[in-house]
């Protein structure tokens, strides 16, 4: 907080505090008193025909600590579907196989999403491309949320990566989209 703070100030924008209907001490008599409202805007699936995402591998880690031992992680692929994925077909608790893979049972605390945004797209109602700021283009890794360390003991295990369409894809002033990657990875059965 204190860093967005310091941002905002260095960058010059004035913050008002709320202070009812009295003008706030150093503004001018002209200050206009606003309100700053805060709102979850729906992602407009109703304009929206298909979240197409292409995933080539998933990855996971028995270490939380990217950094650890000079940077070398232990990394295991345990999907590489190299296929894509209509994420608004997966809605309301669809899920789908991304792969099956013998894991060495314990506890797996980072998972990664290996992507090829040029594969990737956003299609409109009528099936016309959807501009997406990516933020990169060609293959890129994605780190997965994972809250609790996903413990894997027995058959049965199951890990979920659910890929959250309404925070990932924020629509822009252009009339697209800016993605910004929100999975979150929960294991079951185990």
């Amino acid at each position: 907080m204190k860093r967005l703070i310091g941002v905002l100030a260095a960058s010059g924008v004035i913050t008002l505090a709320c202070n009812g209907d009295r003008p706030v001490a150093g503004l001018p008599q002209s200050a206009v008193q606003t309100q700053i409202l805060l709102t979850d805007a729906p992602f407009p699936y109703s304009s929206v025909r298909s979240v197409d995402i292409q995933i080539d591998r998933i990855d996971a880690s028995p270490t939380g600590d990217s950094l650890s031992n000079g940077g070398s992680q232990s990394w295991v692929t345990i999907a590489a579907p190299h296929r894509r994925y209509d994420l608004l077909a997966l809605r309301n608790g669809t899920t789908t196989l991304l792969g099956k893979t013998a894991l060495s049972a314990g506890q797996y605390q980072e998972i990664r999403i290996v992507l090829d945004t040029d594969s990737s797209d956003v299609l409109a109602a009528d099936g016309t491309p959807i501009a997406v700021n990516w933020g990169w283009s060609g293959i890129v890794t994605v780190n997965v949320l994972v809250q609790n360390p996903l413990q894997i003991a027995g058959p049965g295990a199951t890990i979920t990566l659910d890929f959250n369409v309404d925070h990932s894809f924020a629509p822009n002033a252009s009339g697209g989209f800016n993605f910004l990657p929100w999975i979150l990875a929960t294991a079951t059965g185990s």
